[in-house]
Order: structure tokens, then C-alpha cells, then sequence
């Protein structure tokens, strides 16, 4: 597949990018080319973890956590603004962050916070 956008991370080799609808060779919905790409990417990734040593894992893991601490719950930002601040990403991590189930994530902790501020203010 020849993908011609930047859109979802060209580290990847831009194998990821359902924008360019014009070379399917066959006559797909958008919604399926996004699926089709999330279950790639996804799968994609489970390996490369797969790969890491488990110290490896540790650091990823703190990282991310440390991030969405900082993003989330000290800085309060919003989805993007811990996708591009905390992270450092640009656009190209929000429809990954989606994927993955970050934008929940982050949903659910500002939802929480705005509640135990609800409570604080009785």
C-alpha cells in the first residue's frame, strides 16, 4: 500500500494512514480502513512489547504513567494538551491515543478530579 499523508506517525513508514482513499484496491468504507489500521497498529504493537526486556517494560511503563500523572493530574491539560505537552507528540498521537484507550483514561481522571473538587467546595 503507497500511503501519500503524514498523518498517524511517519516513524512508521506511514503504514498505519487510512487518509488516502484514492489507492485502495479495493472499494472500502473509511470506517473500515480505520479498523483495519487500529487492528495493525494494535497488533503492532503488542509484539514490540512482546520484544522489550522486562526492564525495558518497567521504563516504559513508568514513563507513560509519569506523563499521564503529570498531564493529567498536576497539569490538568486536556487530551491534547497531554498529548502534546506531557508527551511531546504532535496530532499525529490522537487518533492512537483513541485506539489505545487513553482518551478514556484521561475521560475518566478529569471526571474524578472534577468531582472530589465538587466535594471539597460542601
Amino acid at each position: 500500500m503507497n500511503w501519500n499523508c503524514n498523518c498517524i506517525g511517519p516513524q512508521n513508514g506511514q503504514k498505519y494512514c487510512p487518509c488516502n482513499l484514492i489507492e485502495q484496491p479495493e472499494e472500502k468504507s473509511l470506517i473500515e480502513i480505520f479498523e483495519e489500521a487500529e487492528k495493525q497498529y494494535g497488533e503492532d504493537c503488542d509484539q514490540f512489547w512482546k520484544n522489550l526486556s522486562e526492564e525495558d517494560r518497567l521504563k516504559a511503563f513508568f514513563s507513560v504513567c509519569k506523563r499521564i500523572n503529570q498531564g493529567d493530574i498536576v497539569d490538568e491539560r486536556s487530551y491534547r494538551g497531554v498529548l502534546y505537552n506531557a508527551f511531546g507528540f504532535g496530532p499525529e498521537a490522537y487518533s492512537i491515543g483513541m485506539w489505545c484507550g487513553y482518551d478514556d483514561i484521561h475521560r475518566t481522571i478529569q471526571e474524578g478530579l472534577s468531582k472530589i473538587r465538587d466535594r471539597s467546595m460542601i
